[in-house]
């Protein structure tokens, strides 16, 4: 039950070669951890997308203000026309009841 020592060799360089292979992928895989580390630390990439988040949150808050100005604005012109009609309302009224005492 010997193994052959051309045998023994081979499996060897074999596992050799399964050890290179998995330390390469070992770097490959520590070597972008650590780009991807610096990326989420660059301060100036933070910088940047933290103001283009204000930069579109200030938008959205604009474009929200003025809806909500045009609505107020809709309905202060509502409530002028219904004043005004009842205004008027409250004169033909008024100019009725003094043709009666007439």
């Amino acid at each position: 039950m010997s193994i052959s020592f051309d045998k023994l060799v081979a499996e060897e360089l074999e596992a050799e070669k399964k050890i290179e292979e998995a330390k390469r992928k070992a770097q490959e895989i520590i070597e972008k951890a650590k780009q991807k580390a610096q990326e989420i630390l660059d301060k100036k990439k933070i910088e940047k997308r933290v103001e283009q988040y204000v930069k579109e949150q200030e938008e959205l808050a604009k474009e929200t203000a003025e809806k909500i100005k045009a609505d107020l604005e809709k309905k202060a012109q509502e409530i002028l026309e219904k004043g005004k009609t009842r205004v008027d309302d409250a004169a033909k009224v008024l100019v009725e009841e003094v043709i009666k005492f007439d």
